[in-house]
């Protein structure tokens, strides 16, 4: 049922204690979803609402993961999206 969570395959998967468990969550692709929609929701002032915001959600968690984890690179990423043209 975890699998929803999208473990990072770098990771050993197990550990013991709150430590461990903590660094695996951390590095889950849902949580970097959801700390690129909380920023979203803050930049834009509204939760995606359509495909084009979901598809920036979905390239700016990308981004995010693979930009290692700065969220400062979120913030001007997603600032510009919803500045517009």
């Amino acid at each position: 049922p975890n699998r929803r969570l999208q473990w990072d395959s770098s990771l050993p998967g197990n550990g013991n204690g709150a430590r461990s468990l903590g660094k695996e969550l951390e590095n889950s692709h849902q949580f970097a979803q959801c700390q690129v929609e909380k920023v979203f929701r803050t930049v834009c002032l509204r939760p995606p609402s359509d495909q084009a915001d979901r598809n920036k959600v979905s390239t700016a968690t990308i981004s995010f993961i693979n930009g290692n984890y700065r969220m400062k690179s979120v913030f001007a990423e997603l600032a510009t999206y919803c500045m517009g043209p």
